[in-house]
């Protein structure tokens, strides 16, 4: 399982890239918060899927949540996570937010306090099938979680199978690199409002 729901305004629209002749283009969603501040939500679709879509026009989407592997000139990956859609229209149209995604936990991190409050981290192994050409797509999501959430989550083990539920964040932070240069980045994540762990039958 892998759906997620977004409801803003669409921008940056540009060419992306092309696979077996078929171009795909590139934006943001900017998916307004209850605390008047918004995400940057990337997107990936078909050209052929935006039909008169505009910058700054409100949109109404479904789509699933993928990860992108890249191996940078020092040999390190950088992982990118985005949203692919066919922009086609909801009908959940009181939804600004909200996903589903199932998989198995590959990685945990270590609960950890902040301000008060407890957050804990874990990446989920996630597989979907492409409608385009049936290939099998392996993403690794990140997932943030808070109070007691986080505190559940810290019993996960490694292989556990898991659904989360919640919002699709944007996070803004600082990257020094060897050289003590200053990069502000912006990773996406997976904040749960729901965590369930169930076995496979």
């Amino acid at each position: 399982m892998n759906e997620i729901k977004l409801r803003g305004k669409i921008g940056d629209i540009e060419f992306s890239h092309t696979i077996n002749n078929t171009e795909y283009q590139k934006a943001n969603l900017y998916v307004p918060r209850e605390d008047n501040t918004q995400d940057i939500i990337p997107l990936r679709f078909k050209s052929i899927s935006n039909q008169g879509i505009e910058d700054g026009q409100e949109i109404v989407i479904d789509g699933n949540i993928r990860s992108y592997s890249q191996r940078l000139e020092n040999g390190k990956n950088r992982v990118s996570i985005y949203v692919f859609t066919y922009l086609d229209p909801t009908e959940d149209l009181d939804i600004d937010n909200y996903f589903q995604v199932d998989g198995r936990v590959c990685k945990l991190d270590k609960l950890r306090s902040k301000k008060s409050n407890y957050k804990f981290q874990f990446i989920l192994a996630n597989n979907i099938i492409s409608s385009i050409n049936t290939q099998k797509l392996n993403n690794y999501l990140p997932v943030v979680l808070y109070g007691d959430l986080a505190q559940q989550a810290e019993q996960l083990n490694i292989s556990d199978k898991v659904l989360v539920k919640g919002q699709l964040h944007s996070r803004t932070y600082k990257k020094v690199d060897s050289a003590g240069n200053i990069s502000v980045r912006t990773a996406i994540e997976l904040e749960a409002t729901s965590l369930e762990k169930y076995n496979e039958t």
